[in-house]
């Protein structure tokens, strides 16, 4: 096996994301009201998840970091990306 094929996983992951992210900055790009904070549907979208697995993780006290004044929730992309990486696996290892 050689190194390409070794590293195949990681370089796929990092495309994706870097994928994800790009659509998802053209889309803020273009929201006149951007707050640097993404919707429960965008945050979902951004994790592979659904909405309600978001809501159903808030219920839970799970999930992300998110903020909520009054009835609105919002998401900071850092949080986001802060809590996939407390599901990084390594060789096999979880963190």
């Amino acid at each position: 096996m050689d190194l390409k094929d070794l590293f195949r996983p990681v370089l796929d992951a990092i495309e994706i994301i870097d994928g994800r992210l790009a659509s998802l900055e053209e889309r803020l790009d273009s929201s006149s009201h951007h707050s640097g904070y993404l919707t429960t549907p965008q945050a979902a979208e951004f994790l592979s998840l659904s909405p309600q697995t978001l809501e159903a993780w808030r219920h839970n006290a799970e999930g992300p970091r998110y903020i909520k004044l009054d009835r609105v929730v919002r998401y900071a992309l850092d949080d986001l990306i802060n809590h996939m990486d407390r599901y990084q696996i390594n060789n096999g290892e979880e963190k």
